[in-house]
């Protein structure tokens, strides 16, 4: 887990794959960003496309919106009736 200071921007990067590990495109793509207190505090409505599976989204941390503590990036992908979660990211603000 990486410190961040409340206020810094925050890059995080996703790997979606299938049952056989092999990375794909799902056909969209979401977020959420939660709190020590797993409250969400922000939402993305779509992530950005690196390469084949490998999806980005850059975040302003913000304290009037986030406090100090540990919290967390969770990624989704849509892949025909599947709905593949990634919890990718645990990161500290200090």
């Amino acid at each position: 887990m990486l410190d961040y200071t409340n206020g810094d921007a925050i890059r995080f990067l996703v790997n979606f794959k299938d049952e056989n590990g092999v990375l794909f495109d799902p056909s969209s793509t979401w977020g959420r960003i939660y709190d020590s207190s797993s409250v969400v505090v922000s939402s993305v409505s779509a992530l950005t496309r690196v390469e084949t599976g490998v999806y980005r989204h850059d975040w302003q941390t913000d304290p009037s919106t986030i406090g100090l503590g540990v919290g967390a990036f969770e990624a989704y992908g849509l892949s025909g009736t599947l709905t593949y979660r990634r919890r990718e990211k645990l990161f500290q603000l200090v």
